[in-house]
């Protein structure tokens, strides 16, 4: 007497190919195509550039916490890399913040 809910091995290649191209005609059917809307945080914008962007005091207070930590790890660790580390995560938030 054979169980046909149990799949045997000769079918589990199968059945699973199905069920893959079963799950990727689902994602297919069921995404969104087209979402038109209306950018409601548009007037935002210049304040958000004003709090964060190049220049602002967030931006600073940035640098100063970074440097302090920094100092903070190598009294911790007595080892000079993380200086350059610091200096490369100051290039990397000044050309970042300067992107957006």
């Amino acid at each position: 007497m054979s169980n046909t809910l149990v799949p045997s091995k000769g079918n589990s290649k199968f059945t699973l190919s199905y069920l893959v191209a079963f799950m990727a005609f689902m994602v297919v059917l069921f995404s969104p195509i087209n979402a038109y809307a209306a950018d409601l945080a548009a007037g935002a914008k210049s304040t958000i550039k004003d709090t964060f962007g190049s220049g602002s005091t967030f931006l600073y207070t940035l640098y100063l916490l970074e440097v302090l930590s920094g100092i903070f790890l190598y009294i911790k660790t007595k080892n000079l890399a993380v200086f350059g580390g610091i200096i490369a995560v100051i290039i990397f938030t000044t050309v970042a913040f300067a992107l957006f």
